[in-house]
């Protein structure tokens, strides 16, 4: 019992570790977005720094721990339910440039 509990435990750590680190690489990409928008950066630091964090990811996806078909099945309908993975246009415009927001087409 005391092994189950442990590799439990370990699973719990290894999936919040995973979370971690998509939500971290996640704020790099809206980061992005703002140097886009300020021009502080030219193309090139830009998909550079876009590759990096892509790569990054890759890495994430390839160490994180796999899960089940149940608890997929939970979490789509938790968003469903809390609406957690819908965005509206105006959350999504004010991290865009202006030439690719919505209400500029």
């Amino acid at each position: 019992m005391f092994f189950q509990s442990f590799e439990i435990q370990k699973s719990i750590t290894n999936h919040k570790n995973s979370a971690t680190e998509l939500l971290i690489i996640r704020n790099k990409l809206q980061l992005l977005l703002v140097e886009i928008k300020l021009r502080n950066k030219s193309e090139i630091e830009i998909v550079e720094l876009y590759r990096q964090l892509v790569d990054k990811l890759a890495d994430v996806y390839k160490t994180a721990p796999n899960t089940t078909d149940k608890a997929v099945k939970l979490a789509a309908n938790a968003l469903k339910v809390s609406k957690d993975n819908e965005f509206s246009d105006a959350e999504i415009d004010i991290n865009l440039p202006d030439s690719l927001r919505r209400n500029a087409l």
